[in-house]
């Protein structure tokens, strides 16, 4: 049973369906009677010419059946939003167009193009509420060609205007004579990606690619959608404070006591719980403070390590201490290196073959990571790789560091280009991408009991050998077990099962 709520109108405003709990009750309680209408595969009965059929496939039926009988017009029905394009202020591009004595609209002509802003001293609304623009008289009265009076319309646009087409005046920013080129368009094409949160399908998104689709349909541009792809990033999440009356507290009126939060210099305890940062809950981290404090290289290199792009991120101050503490040891290493003399590639050195192979593994996740834009995967992989460049320092500084501080650079500039100049080069913007010396191999997997604990990275694909290798790889782990046995999948998986040491 369907039945439709109705309004003091007799318009229908509501459909419920049939297996709709609430429907039941509300039948059980005027003493209606609750005909069912789906079977058991969710098929409708008791419907008819349409019994048998699914949701969809009766939706379809009916609407032929009213089309066919002239009950109803079948129609399309596009959510489109409303955009009030037209601002009372000042900022914001004005249009070019005017009004004349007689209050028609008259284009500017195009020579007059680009319409630019006049200076005023005064941004504010005037008392009756017309725009500031309107202040400005010389502005605002013109002439035509003939003399007669024209009126400057002193609405502007909004901030969309110029955002909607940006990327097209990036493919030709030096074009005097026109936004951009259309042989500009066809040589770069669309945009390759475009990265923005979930709320830029209704708005950004939607803007641009219908501003673009009005300039395809005129024919100054050479395809019909702007962007390749859409990548939604998540959102950084970070704690936020209530009291005991749900007044939102600041963050920086919270402090950690006794396992709990509570309000500065009282007994409150507060409420916390953690959400998307926002002006209106008080728990934006300001970036200029933590940039002071530990740089931008450091707080770049936190964000991209804080987790996938795609997914939601919590703020967490540790985190961004142990960023710093990597890029410390990492300056530390290369200054190491800038103080040995004359530091350079020797081609004599003996290759370290488990450092080489690590380096590949490593440069293989940093370019992977430029394709997922999973670049936590690349700083977890520069991560690991530091902690046997310590142990190899001499190996690191002749053959590696050099290849290290050019794969960091994208991700720490500022701090990179510094350390590229210690050991006496220039220009690290233009200098090659780094190249493995050895092929990237598969780890082996170690595992005790099934639970993976390390990688070998120099199995050789026999048996023994590479049984020898994973037990003194992961020796710590296995103290205090006896090895019952060991399944091996050569060049896969070492997985020792264990029991417990009597």
């Amino acid at each position: 049973m369907n039945y439709l709520a109705i309004d003091g109108k007799e318009d229908a405003i509501m459909s419920v369906p049939a297996d709709d709990q609430k429907a039941l009750e509300l039948c059980q309680r005027l003493d209606i009677k609750h005909v069912s209408i789906f079977d058991q595969h969710q098929n409708l009965k008791n419907s008819g010419s349409i019994n048998g059929m699914s949701r969809a496939e009766a939706r379809v039926q009916v609407t032929d059946e009213l089309v066919l009988n002239r009950a109803a017009v079948k129609n399309v029905r596009y959510k489109m939003r409303d955009w009030l394009f037209s601002r009372q202020r000042y900022w914001g591009e004005p249009f070019p167009l005017y009004r004349d004595t007689d209050g028609q609209v008259v284009k500017a002509a195009y020579s007059e193009l680009p319409i630019e802003l006049p200076h005023v001293k005064n941004f504010s609304p005037g008392l009756d509420g017309t725009s500031p623009l309107q202040r400005a008289q010389e502005w605002v009265n013109c002439e035509d060609a003939s003399g007669n009076p024209l009126f400057r319309i002193t609405d502007t646009m909004p901030g969309w205007a110029g955002s909607c087409w940006y990327y097209l005046r990036f493919m030709d920013p030096h074009n005097q004579a026109e936004p951009f080129s259309r042989q500009s368009n066809e040589y770069w094409n669309q945009v390759d990606l475009y990265v923005g949160g979930a709320a830029h399908a209704t708005m950004h998104l939607l803007y641009a690619r219908f501003w673009h689709k009005v300039l395809f349909d005129v024919g100054l541009v050479s395809c019909d959608e702007p962007f390749k792809k859409l990548y939604n990033q998540g959102l950084v999440t970070a704690d936020a404070f209530k009291d005991a009356s749900g007044r939102i507290v600041a963050v920086d009126e919270a402090e950690l006591r006794d396992g709990g939060y509570w309000l500065k210099n009282t007994n409150d305890k507060l409420q916390v719980f953690n959400t998307k940062m926002s002006k209106s809950l008080l728990n934006v981290v300001v970036p200029d403070t933590l940039i002071k404090e530990y740089g931008v290289d450091t707080f770049r290199i936190y964000m991209m390590f804080m987790g996938p792009l795609g997914q939601n991120k919590k703020w967490d101050i540790k985190g961004i201490k142990g960023c710093a503490r990597f890029l410390n040891r990492v300056s530390s290493l290369i200054g190491d290196a800038a103080g040995r003399s004359g530091l350079q590639e020797k081609p004599d050195v003996v290759s370290n073959e488990r450092i080489e192979m690590l380096w590949g593994k490593t440069l293989s996740k940093i370019d992977s990571s430029f394709v997922s834009l999973n670049f936590n995967t690349a700083i977890a992989a520069f991560m690991e790789f530091i902690n046997e460049a310590e142990k190899n320092k001499v190996y690191f500084f002749e053959r590696v560091a050099k290849d290290f501080i050019k794969a960091l650079f994208p991700f720490a500039p500022h701090v990179c280009s510094e350390m590229w100049e210690r050991l006496g080069h220039s220009d690290i913007d233009f200098s090659a991408w780094p190249k493995a010396r050895v092929g990237a191999v598969s780890a082996t997997k170690i595992y005790i009991n099934g639970k993976y604990v390390n990688d070998l990275l120099d199995s050789t694909g026999e048996k023994l050998s590479d049984i020898a290798k994973a037990r003194n790889k992961v020796v710590d782990a296995l103290k205090g077990r006896v090895i019952i046995k060991v399944i091996y999948a050569p060049n896969k998986v070492v997985n020792f099962l264990c029991g417990v040491a009597v």
